[in-house]
């Protein structure tokens, strides 16, 4: 498996997980422990740093992309689950690329 497609996989897990979470709040359970931290690994795998914008890319972009997955019925829905995922990781490298770009004329 290529590191491309680990990355995919875990936005695709981290995209399920955060879809099991909503459906535990609607419920009224608290799901606080059953929180996989995948975007960690997401952004560690993909070199994107520890700094102030790459926290911000994890607040108000990668988190923003992941509640998308609100919209899809995943028994029914693998296509666009998979799309997702692919649509956030090439995202995630659009914004890296902006990163490099920056500081090299920056």
């Amino acid at each position: 498996m290529k590191k491309d497609e680990i990355i995919i996989a875990l936005i695709k897990d981290h995209l399920i997980n955060t879809k099991l979470l909503e459906s535990l709040y609607a419920l009224k359970v608290d799901a606080d422990e059953y929180t996989i931290y995948a975007g960690d690994s997401v952004f560690r795998l993909m070199e994107l740093g520890e700094d102030e914008w790459s926290d911000d890319i994890y607040e108000n972009y990668y988190m923003v992309l992941l509640r998308e997955v609100h919209k899809i019925q995943i028994r029914e829905d693998h296509d666009r689950l998979n799309s997702l995922a692919e649509t956030i990781y090439l995202k995630l490298c659009i914004k890296k690329l902006e990163k490099e770009k920056a500081t090299l004329h920056g």
